[in-house]
């Protein structure tokens, strides 16, 4: 999984799903790590810049998803609720390569 870090520059992207269809991998994911729920405008941009980066080596976007973690720092234990952490985004490669 790639990890879309502050500041990666869109040809670390590109390598990194190149080195996966390298690989013969089918899927590529980015991890883009946030706090919480993000504006939709952003989410949407990010969004927007992967699949612009990605469809050029025929990499599909299949799902965008929250990735969360259980919140240890609740104090009713049980009703603990999850935190989001970041968003998982997970492209498949297209039958034309």
């Amino acid at each position: 999984m790639f990890e879309l870090r502050p500041g990666v520059r869109d040809e670390e992207i590109v390598a990194g799903a190149r080195a996966a269809k390298a690989a013969g991998r089918a899927c590529f994911q980015v991890f883009a790590r946030h706090v919480g729920e993000r504006p939709e405008e952003e989410a949407e941009f990010e969004a927007a810049r992967l699949v612009d980066l990605l469809e050029t080596e025929q990499w599909t976007l299949e799902n965008a998803a929250y990735a969360a973690e259980p919140d240890e720092g609740s104090v009713y234990g049980f009703l603990a609720a999850p935190a989001v952490v970041g968003t998982i985004y997970t492209f498949r490669l297209s039958e034309t390569s």
